[in-house]
Order: C-alpha cells, then sequence, then structure tokens
C-alpha cells in the first residue's frame, strides 16, 4: 500500500520525536550518555543466547547448528532483530528500567516499543482521499460473500444405504407437497441426525461448503429455488436432503461508507508499525553496530 502523506510534514515530526526522546531520557536519567553504551557489538555468543530465549528454550547445541543452518537472509534477519531488542534494551535502562533478568528485558523492550508506538499514532491522520485508495487497494478483502438462510431435512446414506436414502427422501418431500409443509421450526421431526447444524442461518458458500460438499452448495446458491417450498433430495458428502430456502443474498462489494472504521483502523495501524520502525530505526541510527561473526564462507 502506498502510504500516503501521512502528515503535512513527516521530518518535522520526526524531529519532534527525537527531541521528546532526547528530553525524556535527560530528565529521567541522572547518567550521561557513554561513548561505550553508544556501541553494539553482535558475535555469535549473543546471537545463541538471544536465539534461546526467544525460543524459550535454551539447548545451545541445538541453536549452534540451527544458527549455522541459516540462510544469508534469515541470519541478517537475526541480526536486525537482535540489534533493535538491544537498541531498545539501552534505551529502557536509561528511562531507569533496568534489569538483567532477560524476561523482565523483553518486558523493558515492550515499554519502549509501547512508547514509540504511542506516540507515533498521534501522528496518523488519514485522509478521505488516502481511505479511497487503501479501500481500492484492498477491496476484495471487505467484499461480502453471498450468504444463505435454510433449514434441512437429512437422510444418512450410511444409516440407510446410497439408494433407500433417495427413495425415503422422496417420498417424504411428496409427503410434504400432498398433506402439510412443515414450518422451518419443523424440520427436525423428520431428520436423521446430520453430523453439522440443522438449521443455517446468513451462512456464506465456502462455511456452506465445509459442511456439505461442493456439489450441494453448487446446488443449492446457483439452482432454481422456491423460498416457500420445501425442495430436493439434493445429494451432500452424508446423504440425501430436503431443502428450506428463507432467504438467499448476493455477494456484493460494500460502498466505502459501510466499512469506513476498518479502513481507518488499518491505515492507522499500517501508518502507526511504519512510524515505529521508522523511530526506533533512528535510534539505531545513533549508535556504531560492530558485527563480530565469521562469514559463511569460513563455517
Amino acid at each position: 500500500m502506498r502510504s500516503g502523506k501521512i502528515i503535512r510534514d513527516p521530518l518535522i515530526h520526526f524531529l519532534a520525536i527525537g527531541l521528546g526522546f532526547f528530553l525524556l531520557f535527560n530528565l529521567v536519567s541522572d547518567d550521561k550518555w557513554q561513548v561505550d553504551d553508544q556501541i553494539v557489538v553482535v558475535d555469535e555468543r549473543v546471537l545463541l543466547e538471544f536465539m534461546q530465549f526467544q525460543a524459550k528454550a535454551f539447548d545451545s547445541v541445538h541453536f549452534t547448528d540451527q544458527m549455522a543452518s541459516l540462510t544469508s537472509q534469515e541470519r541478517q534477519q537475526l541480526i536486525d532483530d537482535y540489534i533493535r531488542e538491544e537498541v531498545l534494551y539501552r534505551e529502557a535502562k536509561n528511562l531507569g528500567m533496568e534489569s538483567n533478568d532477560n524476561l523482565i528485558r523483553r518486558r523493558m523492550v515492550g515499554k519502549i516499543e509501547y512508547l514509540t508506538r504511542s506516540m507515533t499514532s498521534q501522528l496518523v491522520n488519514a485522509s478521505q482521499a488516502e481511505l479511497k485508495v487503501l479501500y481500492q487497494e484492498r477491496k476484495d478483502e471487505y467484499y461480502i460473500e453471498p450468504a444463505i438462510t435454510f433449514t434441512h431435512v437429512f437422510f444418512d446414506t450410511e444409516k440407510h444405504g446410497l439408494d433407500q436414502a433417495r427413495v425415503l427422501a422422496t417420498s417424504q418431500l411428496d409427503e410434504f407437497i400432498n398433506k402439510s409443509m412443515p414450518a422451518f421450526s419443523e424440520a427436525a421431526k423428520y431428520t436423521d441426525r446430520f453430523p453439522y447444524h440443522l438449521n443455517y442461518v446468513k451462512r456464506s458458500r465456502s462455511f456452506i461448503q465445509s459442511h456439505f460438499g461442493v456439489s450441494f452448495t453448487q446446488d443449492l446458491f446457483t439452482g432454481e429455488t422456491n423460498n416457500k417450498d420445501w425442495f430436493g433430495p439434493i445429494q451432500s458428502a452424508y446423504g440425501y436432503h430436503l431443502v428450506l430456502m428463507l432467504e438467499k443474498t448476493e455477494g456484493r462489494y460494500p460502498p466505502i461508507g459501510e466499512v469506513m472504521d476498518e479502513l481507518s483502523e488499518e491505515f492507522k495501524r499500517q501508518q502507526t508499525l511504519e512510524l515505529q520502525n521508522q523511530a526506533i530505526q533512528s535510534l539505531i541510527d545513533t549508535y556504531q553496530i560492530v558485527i563480530d561473526l565469521p562469514s559463511a564462507e569460513t563455517r
């Protein structure tokens, strides 16, 4: 998705974020930043420990082998993740939340992530034009599937056999037509036990297919049906069915007004994450990163 112009002057706001962090750190911490605190060394030992705490499993042999098997892309992602966490941990220490416990460390990092997310979320303000662009880009995600409301009387082929189940279903339909049509709520009087539901209210095509199979669903959604009368028999993966349909609605794309709240939330979520990552990267950029790892060729 194109990020669009999130705010009138993003550079000014990023500078404001940086200044806010700088002032906050200096207000809550008596220690000045030391040169050594601005150097992050990445070696096999710290990556091995990082992997184990991420997985909540401690097996140095296993994770040494796992690290050795990483692709270049996976290895770089691991390094980036470690640098991000280490920098945020140090920033948390600058806020007076120091702890050497790894679980507390993760919570400290989480607090800094929350802080950056809270600050950046205040900067996101979507225009109507940006929401329209987002709607067009993700229109299929908001598509409302065709839906159907019906009840059914089921004749179990496992219980009666294939031919007899069809005979029973046909005979029952004749009785419905010649005597009296049972109401929606009366289907339970006539049916065998079905593995799923008796009544289906405003259910999508994919939902019905997961219960009855492709053929039954095709017949129900595309066939000519009478919303007032029982019809069938229709075969499913389990047997034969007589069906009383009450409602069938076509699939549609909702107008943008119907999904404006969802669009606004999604836009804000995406842009907040983007701004948060940029703000954290700006913190990482204040550190000197030292990669002390053997190259893949020497392994």
